[in-house]
């Protein structure tokens, strides 16, 4: 729970000492850049200059520049932020690095959305949905070794869930003062997991977490996921149409692979192989990234068999499936490929039916993204250490997953008194990868707004009617991926 918390906080830890005078201070100030804030000391008295926000920031402990950007949302001002880090957060005194941040202010007094990626800096200025529900700030963390978020020189033994925990709590500490109201953490996919792991290290930085789509896995090659694929019932036959796609592929591959060799546009393959063995793995990958991002919507446009090889060649490749592992994209996602291999693990996929077609070895393959002169151990201890501490320990946290969402099979198990716990997990029927609280049952999705309202109300006003904002969704298929590859939620088979 949050050291900002007031006295009547029900449940948790008494403030800092010190924290409410600087509140009081701090948040004159900030108020007093936004509306400006009055001073009580009678008639006659001069009312101070109101402060501009970017110097405030400026004078936050860590903030080592902050620029102010055009702010999509109405209401709001953003603000991109370089926040200093340590490299090794045991090592303080040691090398530092520069870490992305984007600010969206509305209000002082409002609530703090403190929003994970997982990844670069994808979301920018756009609102992530407890901040469209609460009417709030936002803080979008861009992950260590990620984008512009590198150290420089790397090493990659700092590269681990509790470094960037840290990460996580030094900003929540800074910026604390000048946002006292309730704080909500968030984030989907690998930013789910990323606040899930920040609240197991530091579970008082936050008052409540909203984290979407987020598993875990236990190993390299994690066979729990192969029950979605067991027990996957759709009422159509369209799970054998998408394998029958794969094995059509497969039988056409050379045919396939010279469409796609039309199309590189500059891009190169040689760490995987080249752009035949790139082919196959977008196939062996096509069946889970089907169901984790196009689903029910997409079994329509499956293409009927026997197919041209443009044909297969348009529908493998319509969510970027065989680009993603191209040289450029295979190196932005370095960090995600070292931490599966060393602690997060990533899922088993399904290949028994495609087995007498496959050329290379799929396993090998996803070695070959690791950075240079990595060798990879995997370590089991640290997502162990996290399911243990969520099923019995964990707080005021809303899990949301979607039931056609292959991810959903390795989700976080809530454990034994959970509701005692105020932890709630939501499953979205006919959702995948994109599932969020604007998709679950109306029921629900009134229990999630129960839950934020009663963990925020105690600091401050909230909007008087909070609800999810309406899905959005584009009407094609194709733009659809489009808006989730922009998203960053686009990750097939092992890249969330």
């Amino acid at each position: 729970m949050n050291p900002r918390a007031p006295a009547l906080r029900s449940v948790g830890t008494a403030a800092r000492p010190g924290t409410w005078a600087a509140i009081i201070v701090l948040g004159c100030g900030l108020a007093a850049a936004v509306t400006g804030c009055g001073d009580d000391g009678g008639p006659g008295t001069p009312e101070p200059e109101p402060r501009e926000l970017v110097d405030l920031l400026r004078e936050v402990d860590g903030v080592l520049s902050v620029e102010e950007g055009m702010a999509p949302a109405t209401g709001y001002r953003r603000f991109d932020i370089t926040f200093e880090q340590p490299v090794d957060h045991g090592d303080p005194d040691g090398a530092r690095f520069a870490q992305g941040l984007t600010l969206m202010h509305r209000d002082a007094q409002a609530p703090m959305v403190l929003a994970s990626t997982g990844y670069d800096n994808y979301l920018g200025g756009r609102l992530s949905e407890p901040a469209q529900i609460v009417a709030g700030n936002q803080i979008v963390v861009e992950h260590r070794f990620f984008g512009q978020s590198r150290p420089q020189p790397v090493d990659w033994a700092y590269l681990d869930i509790e470094q960037a925990a840290a990460d996580h709590h030094r900003i929540a500490q800074a910026f604390a003062s000048l946002y006292p109201a309730g704080w909500v953490s968030t984030g989907a996919s690998k930013g789910g997991m990323t606040a899930i792991f920040h609240r197991r290290f530091y579970p008082d930085d936050v008052d409540a977490t909203v984290a979407y789509v987020a598993p875990i896995s236990f190993g390299v090659d994690d066979p729990r996921y192969h029950v979605f694929f067991d027990q996957l019932d759709v009422g159509s036959d369209c799970p054998e149409r998408v394998r029958a796609f794969q094995r059509e592929v497969l039988n056409n591959a050379e045919a396939v692979t010279a469409v796609l060799a039309q199309r590189v546009e500059g891009r190169t393959f040689d760490r995987i192989g080249g752009l035949e063995r790139a082919v196959e793995t977008a196939v062996v990958e096509f069946e889970w990234t089907f169901w984790q991002y196009l689903g029910l919507d997409a079994c329509s446009t499956i293409p009927a068999l026997p197919a041209e090889p443009a044909t297969l060649a348009d529908f493998l490749n319509l969510s970027g499936l065989v680009w993603v592992t191209s040289d450029a994209e295979a190196a932005a996602l370095e960090p995600y490929y070292y931490q599966s291999f060393t602690e997060l693990g990533y899922p088993s996929v399904p290949v028994d039916h495609l087995q007498d077609l496959l050329v290379f070895d799929y396993a090998t393959d996803l070695l070959r993204f690791m950075p240079a002169g990595e060798i990879p151990t995997y370590d089991p201890a640290p997502m162990q250490d996290v399911a243990d501490w969520f099923a019995g320990e964990s707080e005021r946290i809303v899990l949301v997953y979607g039931a056609l969402d292959p991810w959903t099979a390795g989700a976080l198990e809530i454990g034994a008194g959970a509701d005692a716990r105020d932890v709630h997990l939501m499953v979205a029927p006919s959702e995948n990868h994109g599932a969020n609280i604007a998709s679950l049952d109306p029921a629900d999705g009134e229990q999630v707004m129960d839950e934020l309202r009663s963990w925020l109300e105690p600091f401050g006003p909230l909007p008087a009617r909070m609800h999810a904002p309406a899905l959005d969704l584009p009407r094609s298929l194709s733009d659809r991926v489009e808006r989730m590859r922009e998203q960053r939620l686009l990750r097939p088979t092992s890249r969330l």
